[in-house]
């Protein structure tokens, strides 16, 4: 617990590399008490930051998370998938929404006509991970 909490009061550095490499961290060692800080790191102005945090919130195989993924942040990630200003940030909330099991009829949708070719890509890869419902 002392350990996580290192990395979250880490969150804060003004320098990107340290926030991207806590974030990281927390992908791993994280429990549920690092989910608000990860949540808010998800608006970090760095875009590798931003996928990093969305990334910690999805990934069920790199440490505890909860059976799925809060509503809200599973609207955040799909917001970040259409309209981030970040292609790589998009590329990866899709990847986040394929690893949480979530946003089927929008990955269907961007595999369907997203005009980047790694969005499309990503999200039929995506789709394989989601469940139909949507």
């Amino acid at each position: 617990r002392a350990f996580v909490q290192v990395l979250i009061d880490g969150l804060a550095s003004r320098r990107a590399p340290i926030r991207f490499s806590l974030a990281h961290g927390l992908d791993t060692f994280g429990d549920e008490h690092c989910r608000p800080h990860l949540i808010a790191l998800m608006e970090d102005p760095v875009p590798r930051v931003r996928w990093m945090a969305m990334h910690a919130l999805s990934c069920h195989a790199c440490g505890e998370k909860p059976e799925a993924l809060e509503a809200d942040v599973s609207a955040r990630i799909a917001r970040a998938a259409v309209h981030d200003p970040s292609i790589r940030v998009r590329r990866n909330a899709v990847v986040a929404l394929g690893l949480a099991g979530a946003g089927a009829e929008l990955l269907r949708d961007l595999a369907a006509s997203d005009a980047d070719f790694k969005v499309r890509r990503n999200a039929e890869w995506a789709l394989s991970k989601t469940p139909r419902s949507g």
